[in-house]
């Protein structure tokens, strides 16, 4: 029971990792492929627990270990992890918040350059602060009923987008 209790803090972890640090080029698309691991190891635990909840019950003929097992499964999910460390692009904005304040302040005031005609995203970020959007280009729209919505692609493609809503 403590093994499959370190099995699912460990899981957790590596989950909460992933989606922290360790996106690449594929981004969320690659969920497939670190999602597998853990539904082996769900698959994997859900069959020693059956096994277990069995032979307790059979050749012990007493329900206690049964439900200190139980219990102990539930005290696994339960056990906090440490808060996971800060995402790069939080880092970024907070490293350049006034940037981005005032990006949005010319956005609003329709200030920025639209971008070259085959770029689909709408804006060019502004001259002089072009760390908020290192791709090139920032998403921007503005309506009536939704207000002003801004993307802004902080750092490479393939991490999250900063949006201002």
């Amino acid at each position: 029971m403590l093994i499959m209790a370190v099995g699912i803090g460990i899981a957790r972890f590596l989950w909460g990792y992933y989606l922290s640090r360790l996106r690449g080029p594929l981004g969320l698309g690659a969920v497939e492929f670190v999602c597998a691991p853990f539904v082996v190891l769900v698959i994997v635990i859900v069959t020693i627990c059956l096994f277990l909840v069995r032979r307790s019950i059979l050749q012990t003929e007493n329900v206690i270990p049964t439900w200190f097992l139980i219990f102990g499964i539930f005290l696994a999910f339960q056990i906090p992890l440490p808060e996971p460390p800060d995402t790069p692009e939080k880092l970024h904005f907070l490293q350049y918040h006034a940037d981005y304040e005032a990006t949005v302040e010319m956005a609003k005031n329709d200030e920025l350059v639209p971008s070259p005609p085959d770029c689909r995203a709408g804006f060019s970020p502004p001259e002089l602060l072009p760390h908020v959007s290192s791709a090139g280009f920032m998403f921007i729209s503005h309506d009536e009923h939704g207000g002003l919505l801004v993307f802004f692609h902080p750092l490479e493609s393939f991490y999250h987008l900063v949006a201002y809503v």
